[in-house]
């Protein structure tokens, strides 16, 4: 049994960077894929916050899959149909014809919904796989996936900037996206040799969403929920225009506009585990109370200079209070 755990988590390791791989060479480019297809600024705000609408709504409907289904035959169906969505997407990048965008929209919300039909399975799996050392087991899991997925996302914009300067970017589109469906098999085939304890179902647990609504104001755990809608309510106000500002407006590079996003994660990565000790010295609140506070600065940066350096001020000022605030 603990072989079969230890063999899990370091397959586990390995699903989260070829996933990273995924996420870097495909979901982070499907804006610039629209954008150089000459989709409109509305098209762009739908494609951004559809997806995760939807997914959202679908978790909760993977919660019920799972009593059920295997969890584990479960992911490995969802992710399977998750990496062949890839391909036609792919395809629209070769079309490049203005009515694939509502293809490209059907696709991609089809894609990120397989995806977050399996969230709730997946946490309680790995849940059941780590047992001690969470903490430490999953910094050091997303410590690999994030320093992978940086390297990916500046090799991606690198050989789009190459394809667009040969006059072939949405060859290059199309190429990342065929990375991204490999990646995605690649994963399958980790998640595929992982072992999965046997599922205990609990239901004293469960509660309705009008049993929560109604006692969210009374408690720490509903406070805290509602603060997170009302902040990302706000958040996606000016976060899926960021991109289109940044390509179609400042007219940017695909490396550069890569590089800016790779600041941000950069210094996401470093200020984390300081973010960490400064919680464990003055509580989680006060930190959350710090990033949230400072985010809201954040969009208002982006006003005052076009100026390559003080952008990358502004994003590693991003990545630094963001930290906070996802800690």
């Amino acid at each position: 049994m603990k072989k079969k755990r230890c063999e899990s988590l370091r397959y586990s390791v390995k699903e989260g960077v070829a996933y990273s791989v995924m996420e870097n060479t495909g979901t982070a480019y499907i804006s610039p894929l629209a954008i150089a297809m000459n989709a409109s600024t509305g098209y762009i705000g739908f494609l951004a916050s559809l997806p995760g609408l939807i997914s959202s709504l679908l978790q909760a409907y993977g919660v019920k899959l799972m009593e059920t289904k295997d969890r584990k035959e479960m992911i490995l169906h969802s992710v399977f149909w998750q990496s062949l969505l890839w391909l036609p997407i792919a395809l629209i990048a070769l079309i490049q014809r203005q009515n694939s965008l509502s293809l490209l929209m059907f696709f991609y919300i089809s894609l990120i919904s397989f995806n977050a039909l399996i969230i709730p399975a997946w946490n309680s799996w790995m849940k059941d796989i780590v047992t001690k050392k969470s903490c430490q087991y999953f910094g050091n899991r997303n410590r690999i996936s994030g320093l992978v997925g940086i390297a990916t996302l500046l090799a991606a914009g690198y050989f789009l900037d190459v394809s667009k300067r040969l006059n072939l970017v949405f060859l290059g589109f199309a190429l990342i996206f065929l990375t991204a469906f490999f990646a995605r098999v690649m994963s399958r085939n980790y998640l595929s040799k992982q072992y999965e304890p046997k599922f205990k179902l609990d239901k004293k647990y469960y509660f309705t969403i009008l049993q929560f609504i109604n006692k969210s104001r009374s408690n720490n755990f509903g406070r805290f929920t509602i603060y997170l809608a009302l902040a990302y309510f706000a958040v996606y106000f000016a976060s899926p225009f960021i991109t289109v500002y940044m390509l179609r407006d400042l007219k940017l590079s695909y490396l550069t506009f890569t590089m800016l996003n790779v600041m941000q994660s950069l210094a996401m990565f470093i200020a984390m585990p300081l973010w960490g000790k400064f919680a464990d010295r003055y509580g989680n609140l006060k930190s959350i109370k710090i990033g949230g506070l400072f985010i809201s600065l954040v969009p208002l940066l982006w006003i005052f200079s076009t100026s390559i350096p003080y952008l990358i001020v502004v994003q590693l000022f991003s990545g630094i209070v963001w930290a906070s605030f996802n800690l």
